[in-house]
């Protein structure tokens, strides 16, 4: 058995120690005064390979996300009348979703039924939805819409088909910063006469919204693709492509980066069962140019294959896909070249483990970098998971995990952060409502938390988007005939040390933008002077009670006024303009400084700006002086902060969503200790 003396070696704390037993296997129970995690799976491995075991006790810090995601406590009821085959999409920082839903016309049971849309803007758990729009033709019948959105929610394209002719359709538009896409009247035709449509159009997009890529079922034996460039809301869709010798309906990945696209299929002709792949290089104004074969990812030409999907990185280098193979759910993880060549393994991967009834109904989530990735099906009613990651070029998938408590589940649907550590699904159980649980992931293995309650209410399948750092969510699902929706923030921990001080704090947890709380360290001779992400102040400093956005977990080190140094502020403190409001725009100039800012010890208070969009890779800003209603140029300080001599230092924007940092300072000097304030913003 794994058991060991508690504490019977002593060890100190911040050291190294080793224990040691005659038998094989060792563990230690370590109990600190924080909320770190110690992986018990990592001891028991280690421990097995030796009869030394050594056990390393580090610095505490905070936890990482709770993995309990906290719905809001009451579902918004939305659309109220036959909403059937809902899709959502989510903006990368989970502040605004869009869905679209199949509806009869005006709520008429007899009319023709449309596909509806809407936005909605969120805050922490609460959704604020706009009045939905009609997007196809109000005379013709349609079915099965999908939606993507771009990282900064500013970009959108839906697709759908109608039911007589089996014809796909899609509409592109921009939204504005108030959430309110500006539809066009007309639809795009994208099949023709020759690639008309089973159900079921699948679309993809590029980060940014503009690269767009559909794919559907062509009438005969084929696959039809299209891809169009989008510029100014304005979508060109470019010449169609047809991929003949194939059936059963498809599924398409795009790239983040919009250069490369995937597809995949279920093929049955000629009574070979396959799973087939082909890859497109992608640029800008011209069709996607697919590889000239397909390639077969299963070799298991007996049982008949379905419910394929794929998904590809952000740069287009990986692609993984998931298949159901007979009574088996299986995947592959593939490589593709700049030139849109894909090289994948010859044989898939068996990931479920009872074959007594067979998954169905799978899905499958990446990383942007492609290196991990976790699926998701139903399994004889039960809701079964894994997760994978990439080792010397091949997918290792980790231990099999089963989610909720077991009974009639239906449709699951999965996602997972950016960086692959965090990881949502959502699914219904029995008609007792929508259930959802998260998971940290560490390689593959995900450890996922309790099971919550999104509604009690019923519903059937329900759809959900996943912001990029995995901390907040948007489900949809519809109970009876209404469209209903839920919004969820996941749990970050705030944890604060005295360092060097004496007291007491309690850790703080929160899942949306609130005030830290009031230092309630204290120490003899010195004076309070914020936190700091490290004990010796070099990482991001918090004033006392600062708002934190609490989308991260944080470890907040006390900092001290030594004796003998005043505190250091701006004279007057509203030169600097630090203040949470008003915030900056996302097109327009806020002072951030005031004019000749310097602080009581006679130093220049110096600004640092830092900007990025959700997509990490633009800065779209400028820093300029307002010297009555002239723009002039910035002066720099010595470590390089910016001031003006004369006017306002002010910041412009020009349009992106943009998440800002700015940092004010002046350094310390023989009698003053150094200022520094930081505000974030997002426009």
């Amino acid at each position: 058995p794994l058991t060991h003396p508690t504490n019977e070696t002593g060890l100190p704390f911040g050291r190294v120690g080793s224990l040691h037993t005659p038998r094989k296997w060792c563990a230690a129970t370590v109990t600190l005064a924080s909320e770190s995690r110690v992986s018990l799976r990592a001891l028991a491995i280690a421990c097995s390979m030796a009869i030394c075991c050594a056990v390393g006790i580090v610095q505490p810090s905070a936890s990482s996300a709770s993995q309990v995601a906290t719905w809001q406590a009451s579902p918004t009821p939305y659309y109220a009348t036959s909403a059937q085959m809902t899709r959502v999409a989510l903006s990368a920082d989970g502040d605004r979703a869009i869905a679209v839903w199949r509806a009869p016309l005006d709520g008429e049971q007899g009319g023709p039924n449309v596909i509806k849309s809407a936005t909605a803007e969120i805050s922490g758990t609460t959704a604020v939805w706009g009045d939905s729009e009609t997007l196809s033709d109000e005379t013709l019948e349609a079915e099965e819409p999908d939606v993507v959105l771009s990282a900064d929610g500013t970009q959108t394209t839906a697709a759908w088909n109608y039911t007589v002719g089996l014809n796909v359709y899609s509409k592109s538009a921009t939204i504005d910063s108030d959430g309110n896409p500006d539809w066009p009247e007309t639809a795009t035709e994208l099949s023709d006469p020759q690639s008309g449509v089973g159900p079921a159009a699948q679309i993809s997009a590029s980060a940014d919204g503009k690269r767009v890529a559909a794919i559907w079922k062509a009438d005969g034996d084929g696959i039809a693709s299209r891809n169009a460039t989008i510029v100014n809301g304005v979508a060109a869709w470019h010449d169609l492509k047809v991929m003949p010798n194939a059936d059963g309906y498809p599924d398409i990945a795009m790239s983040g980066d919009g250069t490369r696209a995937s597809a995949i299929w279920a093929n049955d002709l000629n009574g070979e069962h396959r799973i087939d792949s082909m890859s497109a290089k992608l640029t800008a104004n011209a069709a996607a140019d697919w590889e000239s074969a397909a390639h077969n990812l299963t070799t298991d030409s007996t049982s008949f294959g379905d419910d394929a999907h794929i998904l590809m990185s952000a740069s287009g280098g990986r692609a993984i896909a998931i298949w159901k193979s007979g009574n088996y759910a299986q995947s592959s993880s593939g490589t593709i070249a700049s030139s849109g060549v894909a090289s994948w393994p010859a044989n898939g991967t068996e990931i479920s483990e009872n074959p007594s009834q067979g998954p169905n109904h799978l899905q499958v989530a990446m990383s942007a970098d492609g290196t991990t990735a976790s699926a998701v099906w139903r399994n004889m009613g039960a809701i079964e998971t894994k997760s994978m990651k990439i080792e010397s070029g091949a997918a290792i998938w980790g231990d099999l995990e089963t989610l909720g408590n077991g009974g009639n589940s239906s449709v699951p649907e999965l996602r997972v952060s950016a960086d692959g550590t965090q990881a949502t699904a959502v699914w219904t159980q029995d008609d007792d409502g929508v259930r959802s649980a998260s998971a940290d992931i560490a390689g593959n293995e995900a450890a996922w938390g309790a099971t919550s309650m999104v509604t009690q209410s019923g519903g059937n399948r329900a759809v959900m988007g996943l912001s990029a750092d995995g901390a907040r969510s948007t489900a949809v699902w519809i109970t009876g005939d209404t469209l209903w929706s839920g919004s969820a923030a996941l749990t970050y921990t705030v944890a604060f040390y005295a360092n060097g001080g004496t007291g007491s704090m309690t850790a703080q947890a929160a899942n949306s933008p609130t005030a830290l709380s009031a230092n309630g360290f204290s120490r003899t001779g010195y004076t309070f002077a914020g936190w700091n992400t490290k004990a010796d102040g070099t990482g991001s400093s918090y004033t006392n009670e600062q708002v934190y956005q609490f989308r991260s977990a944080a470890t907040l080190f006390a900092q001290w006024q030594a004796p003998g140094l005043l505190v250091q502020l701006p004279r007057p403190i509203s030169c600097v303009r630090s203040g949470a409001k008003p915030a900056i725009p996302r097109t327009g100039v806020r002072t951030l400084t005031r004019g000749h800012c310097i602080t009581n010890a006679g130093q220049i208070v110096g600004t640092r700006i830092e900007a990025k969009t959700t997509r990490g890779d633009m800065r779209l800003l400028s820093l300029f002086c307002q010297v009555r209603g002239k723009l002039r140029t910035t002066d720099a300080t010595g470590n390089g902060a910016r001031y003006c001599t004369r006017g306002k230092l002010a910041v412009r924007t020009y349009g992106k969503r943009l998440k800002i940092t700015v940092t004010w300072s002046a350094p310390q000097t023989s009698t003053y200790a150094a200022y520094r304030a930081r505000q974030i913003y997002r426009t």
